[in-house]
């Protein structure tokens, strides 16, 4: 595959010179070039750079070139090439390595066309062909198929500002040994078709009623005899007669044909958005093939409703399979992050693997952290890091959303079908200081081209603020901000716990988002020896949703207040709310919002009912007293001012089984004939209950045995629900109730709460 890509290249970058060498000088053309693979564009940018400073260098008037001027040389040269694929990631795609470059800037429709400059090249795969607004002049490409191939034509002189031309790059040797062996193919297949039809014809005489016996015995024979020339003939494989030579694609090979169908006597094709539709309508052979899909029924719809339950705790099928289809391998791929908080240890000690999931998972992956690569190149850079760093961390999130820690050591030796496995459709999250990019942004191998790669999170969602908390004694604790620029924060402390050390982070900061896992890493210290502990620090992570702007502002608004976790964060950092107020506010908004999406009025009234209960389980002591509350055992606050959530109180317990168990005492409640659709709404409004409750997150108020019974109950009353509602009407039950809740708690935070 390498020597015909290899091949490939070649004649393609020759195709390239002779332009160049027949082109009008500083004619400020803009050529792109598009083929199928990263592999491809990376090739054709490195052959294409070295003939275009042969060609620079011969016409320097044949004078000698000093290293000074073939530097120059060679940077004007770099700043005429560009590549684009969709594995760059997305922090560097939108910034000057792309979108904002120079080079980028030479393809749009608006460019300036007049000032005299050298051809500008874009080398692209797929990723230029949709949803960018590119203008080429020129454009050179391979054959795919031929959808793909519409999308090309579509990037190249798309506002008719210019005479164009649209080469294609063919292996004419290639296209003759399909032809052939298709052909032969062809008379194989009408062959059978005709002997299917004889025997289908012989059997038919067997059942006529005028063929004696002898006459049936030598029909029997003739089937016998054409159903083995049959069978020989369906095993029989067309031979090409092409030696070494590597038959074209069939999918290509039919796009040729359609597109040479299609010229007219000067060679040109109509490339209007008509005929092109007609062109596709007739030429289906030439289109890719739907993936397999395994079959669709119910049972796999109930699987994916019980959202409560781990892939872990509960395998099934994924989704992926139905979304995506059954593919071929060199269609998987994988996704790279790199966080700054990985960079924070090595995998030195047994709980360390542990702590990586923790940090590298406290702030949701945002869109720009994204390098995309197909598995087979992920699977080649993964090695090499692990080669460089084996005691560095890897987090992996696989396709059901498991996530797994493992030193990059673990992959250096392990053969490359399990490091394709593990990686297909996954998510790799690597510290910034291994590298892995190059200064493009492009996820790449070779390690001398890579660079310590840029933390997203801190470049460009200042709503995350990372905090170093530092434990030098059992009473001792220092916090100080902590980031990527090498410029220390200075250190405020001494505090006499983890806890007053966050609370002394400034309120425009917002809240810590992970303060479960703060105190999960110094409780771990408690139970060693105070003299063998030394210092130990952890990271935490704040959270400001007001930290943006418009819309912006309203979606950091909306994961803040819609988190489905175990933290409670969304009841945190804002003015004190007690429960009887935000139950109230919640029946207010969530009677608004159904009305207004036009709902019965009895299940109008279920979603109130449920609203003005659903937060009633806080009223519990500990959970109070986890949210700050002064006085733990007076009135219930649903929300609090202080910016973290002390877990050493709540341990665990869900205020949502809470309200459950209140509701079900409630004899309003008992008295509805929608009691169990209340009653679900309400303990599946932070995403339990579909099934299932943890016992963790039982109430210790009540008998362990009467929790038991009630999360029995509640699965019991998820399957009746599904099956009453449906699958999605339930889901949409729910996500009204859960969207009044957070609508509430968003505005009572802007202080703009409806009467």
């Amino acid at each position: 595959m390498k020597e015909i890509d290899e091949a490939f290249a070649e004649r393609l970058v020759n195709r390239v010179i002779q332009n160049e060498r027949g082109a009008v000088p500083e004619s400020a053309k803009s050529v792109v070039i598009f083929v199928r693979t990263v592999n491809l564009v990376n090739m054709i940018a490195e052959k294409l750079g070295a003939e275009l400073e042969k060609l620079v260098v011969r016409n320097e008037a044949g004078e000698s070139v000093d290293k000074k001027e073939l530097k120059k040389l060679r940077d004007g040269i770099e700043d005429r090439i560009l590549k684009m694929t969709g594995e760059m990631r997305g922090y560097e795609r939108d910034r000057k390595q792309l979108v904002e470059s120079a080079k980028f800037q030479a393809f749009l429709p608006e460019r300036n066309r007049e000032t005299p400059r050298p051809a500008q090249y874009l080398i692209a795969t797929s990723s230029a062909e949709v949803g960018v607004n590119l203008d080429a002049d020129d454009g050179l490409c391979d054959l795919s198929t031929l959808d793909s191939m519409i999308q090309r034509i579509g990037r190249i002189n798309r506002f008719g500002e210019t005479e164009s031309t649209i080469t294609v790059v063919v292996d004419a040797r290639g296209l003759d040994a399909f032809a052939s062996a298709y052909r032969k193919d062809e008379g194989r297949q009408q062959t059978l078709l005709k002997l299917t039809a004889e025997i289908n014809q012989l059997q038919s005489r067997l059942t006529t009623a005028t063929v004696d016996k002898a006459a049936k015995k030598e029909i029997k024979k003739a089937i016998k005899e054409k159903e083995r020339e049959r069978k020989k003939l369906e095993k029989k494989v067309a031979d090409n007669d092409a030696g070494n030579i590597e038959p074209a694609d069939a999918k290509h090979y039919f796009t040729w044909k359609a597109l040479k169908a299609g010229e007219d006597e000067t060679g040109r094709i109509d490339a209007s958005p008509l005929a092109l539709r007609e062109l596709l309508a007739a030429n289906q052979k030439a289109l890719p093939d739907p993936p397999v899909r395994p079959p669709f029924d119910e049972a796999r719809v109930d699987d994916w409703a019980m959202t409560s339950l781990k892939q872990s705790d509960y395998p099934r099928p994924l989704v992926q399979y139905w979304l995506r289809g059954v593919i071929e391998d060199e269609s998987a791929q994988t996704t790279f992050v790199w966080r700054l908080d990985l960079d924070h240890f090595s995998v030195s000690d047994d709980g360390a693997l542990s702590r990586a999931v923790e940090l590298a998972t406290a702030v949701p992956i945002q869109p720009k952290e994204r390098a995309n690569i197909a598995t087979p190149r992920a699977a080649d850079l993964l090695k090499a890091l692990a080669g460089k760093f084996p005691d560095k961390p890897v987090v992996l999130i696989n396709s059901g959303g498991e996530t797994k820690a493992y030193a990059l050591l673990h992959f250096k030796d392990k053969d490359t079908n399990y490091i394709f496995s593990t990686l297909a459709f996954s998510t790799a999250i690597l510290p910034c200081a291994v590298g892995g990019l190059d200064e493009d942004g492009n996820p790449t191998a070779n390690l001398k081209e890579s660079r310590r790669v840029t933390d997203v999170i801190e470049q460009e969602h200042k709503e995350w603020t990372r905090y170093l908390i530092v434990r030098h004694s059992s009473e001792n604790y220092s916090i100080r901000q902590y980031g990527q620029s090498g410029d220390e924060a200075d250190e405020d402390g001494p505090f006499s716990s983890w806890q007053a050390a966050v609370r002394s982070v400034p309120k425009d900061k917002g809240v810590c988002e992970n303060a479960k896992e703060i105190q999960k890493a110094f409780e771990e210290v408690k139970e060693e020896k105070e003299e063998e502990a030394g210092t130990v620090s952890y990271i935490a992570f704040f959270f400001n949703s007001k930290a943006g702007k418009d819309e912006e502002k309203a979606s950091l608004e909306a994961d803040h207040f819609l988190r489905e976790d175990v933290d409670d964060v969304g009841s945190l950092g804002l003015q004190t709310r007690t429960v009887a107020e935000h139950d109230a506010d919640v029946e207010l908004y969530v009677r608004n919002l159904a009305e207004r999406i036009g709902l019965p009025d009895e299940i109008i009234e279920v979603l109130a009912t449920a609203g003005f209960r659903h937060d009633q389980g806080k009223a519990r002591e500990w959970w109070q007293r986890a949210i700050g509350n002064p006085d733990p055992t007076g009135t219930p606050y649903a929300k609090s001012s202080v910016n973290s959530f002390d877990h050493s109180f709540n341990q665990g317990y869900r205020h949502e089984f809470g309200s459950l168990v209140e509701s079900l005492a409630d004899e309003e409640i008992k008295a509805h004939p929608h009691r169990d659709l209340i009653l679900h709404l309400i303990a599946a409004h932070h995403g339990y209950a579909r099934p299932h409750f943890p016992e963790r997150a039982f109430d210790r108020n009540q008998p362990k045995r009467l929790n038991r019974q009630i999360a029995r109950e509640t699965m019991l009353r998820f399957n009746s629900l599904q099956r009453q509602y449906g699958w999605w009407q339930l889901a949409y039950l729910e996500a009204i109730l859960k969207a009044a809740d957070a609508m509430a708690s968003r505005d009572f935070s802007r202080g703009e709460l409806n009467p």
